[in-house]
């Protein structure tokens, strides 16, 4: 029935998406049903590496010290190496240091880290339900929905009993992975390629692989033999589990039929070693964007809006980007002051991170894929030497490096076209892969600079927006305080003295949203403030935001 509701946030699926996102709508006091068809744990790890910006959310929630120490040794080198085998010879690679010897990130308080999907799902899990108004369910099918232009009404289903019930909420946002059935319902299509190729992976434990290991250690291994690349071997811990994951002519649907000891003992190179296979998952490599983000009051996050190849690793981080942007847009929805249309604005800012990072991935499988081999890539022979030696000078030459080296993709991007960031008119800098340069300018990620022992600019950004007055001359802003407040928006204001971050930030005055990014900025306390706090919280005019001559009195040029 109308307005009488159970719960004001319904999330399908329990997955790292779905978990990162009921933290931060807990973190932002808004009652939360998660709903997960399984039991919670992990059996095959399917993501392997937490990104920058992934870190940072993390920082946020208190859980980045846990995920460091979960999982991965720090005096493991992240190394990068092409083979034709562990046993066999070493094409080419990237070396890069330990975390334990790594240099000081410039950028950033955290810096990504190694931590399987095995060790940080339970991380993420335990810290969404720490909070009170944060309920998961588990072992509880999703069923069907209907929504109406007062809510949404669920029926689950106990996986254990049988029992069916409804759930009455104000949003659904659906975390439920690639073959959604929730994006199915909503008839949302998604564009792109179907199918890049057929993959499986085979999980197990082995203390024996370092006893044929003839290349560098490594957190990765590429596999070529005479057919070109047939696999990735991965350290997941560091330490005695691992994954096999190599292409298949078709989607393998026989798991019992399949056998992973030949191609297990294929990418060691030797048939005498003991291990324990754990599971084997079959899955298939997509290049898929969904064409809207939300029908109504039901949204879709994760792998239920795009499929990604993950060479790069950037699945789940984009999702998790997704999980932070939309929840802290339906709690200022939720708590009256978020305007109509904030929650549209999650699809136009998202979008397009989805589409360039699905560009990005699919480039890096692509190049992996076409990487010169033949029938003497393993041979010792003058053939063998001359093959190694020109794949060698493709990986070294030809941006291989761009799938580790991604700064500038998992933490550079911004929202240049946002409906509610207001343009200063300083332009759009080009956007870059590896290189990462910090800019507050509207739409970016607001910088980090260190303001004391341990503590970051970024720490100042908590669930509601921030107004930093950056430098001991900066203006009072008595005008934006009064329209905030004006519409309940609540704003937190952080006196900055730092040299640098008045440096790093070129403004005087910057308002940032509750997700970190930068809203506004200027040197002076505007005229129009009422309307800068409509345009940012979803109830202006676009009008307004793409007037950047009208801010540019107040903006960074001004000075």
């Amino acid at each position: 029935m109308a307005g009488a509701y159970d719960i004001p946030v319904l999330i399908i699926g329990g997955g790292p998406v779905g978990m990162a996102l009921a933290t931060e709508l807990g973190y932002q006091g808004i009652n939360t049903l998660v709903v997960e068809r399984r039991d919670g744990t992990v059996s095959h790890p399917k993501m392997n590496m937490i990104s920058t910006r992934t870190m940072e959310f993390c920082r946020r929630w208190g859980v980045a010290e846990e995920i460091r120490g979960a999982g991965w040794p720090p005096e493991h080198p992240m190394n990068i190496a092409y083979v034709t085998s562990l046993s066999g010879y070493r094409i080419s690679g990237f070396e890069y240091p330990s975390y334990d010897h790594r240099p000081p990130w410039q950028h950033t308080p955290e810096g990504h880290q190694r931590c399987s999907q095995l060790f940080f799902d339970p991380v993420i899990q335990k810290r969404a339900e720490s909070f009170d108004c944060v309920t998961s369910r588990y072992r509880t099918l999703f069923r069907s929905f209907e929504q109406d232009d007062n809510g949404v009404t669920a029926v689950l289903e106990d996986r254990v009993t049988g029992k069916q019930e409804s759930v009455r909420a104000q949003y659904m946002v659906a975390c439920d992975g690639a073959d959604s059935p929730v994006r199915e319902t909503l008839e949302i299509n998604m564009t792109g390629k179907e199918s890049l190729s057929f993959d499986i992976n085979m999980f197990f434990e082995s203390q024996d692989v370092m006893r044929f290991h003839r290349q560098h250690q490594a957190m990765m291994y590429w596999l070529y033999g005479a057919e070109g690349f047939w696999g990735q071997f991965i350290a997941v811990d560091g330490r005695g589990l691992w994954r096999l994951s190599m292409i298949t002519p078709e989607l393998i649907t026989d798991t019992d039929g399949f056998d992973a000891h030949i191609w297990i003992r294929k990418a060691l190179g030797s048939d005498d070693i003991e291990y324990d296979l754990k599971s084997i998952l079959p899955w298939e490599r997509h290049r898929r964007v969904a064409d809207r983000y939300h029908v109504g009051r039901v949204f879709i996050a994760g792998d239920a809006a795009h499929q990604f190849s993950p060479t790069g690793g950037l699945g789940m981080n984009t999702g998790i980007q997704e999980a932070v942007d939309i929840a802290w847009k339906l709690s200022a929805v939720l708590n009256g002051w978020g305007g109509d249309a904030l929650l549209d604005s999650y699809f136009t800012e998202r979008r397009p991170v989805a589409i360039r990072n699905n560009e990005e991935a699919t480039a890096n499988f692509k190049k992996i894929a076409e990487l010169p081999s033949g029938a003497a890539i393993d041979q010792d022979t003058p053939a063998g030497d001359a093959l190694r030696a020109r794949a060698q000078e493709v990986v070294e030459n030809g941006g291989f490096n761009e799938e580790y080296e991604q700064e500038g993709i998992t933490v550079g991007y911004r929202y240049d076209t946002s409906p509610i960031c207001i343009d200063d008119g300083t332009g759009f800098p080009a956007l870059t892969i590896t290189e990462y340069e910090q800019s507050a300018r509207p739409g970016a990620r607001a910088p980090h600079v260190w303001l004391a022992e341990g503590r970051s600019t970024l720490d100042l950004f908590g669930k509601d927006f921030t107004l930093l007055r950056l430098g001991k001359d900066a203006p009072d802003a008595p005008a934006l305080i009064a329209a905030a407040a004006a519409c309940g928006m609540l704003l937190a204001v952080e006196q900055v003295d730092s040299d640098d971050a008045c440096a790093t930030y070129a403004c005087a005055l910057c308002l940032v949203r509750p997700d970190g990014h930068v809203a506004w900025r200027g040197d002076a306390d505007p005229a129009n403030a009422g309307a800068i706090i409509d345009v940012v919280r979803g109830a202006g005019s676009d009008g307004l935001r793409t007037n950047a001559d009208a801010f540019a009195k107040s903006g960074p040029e001004a000075a």
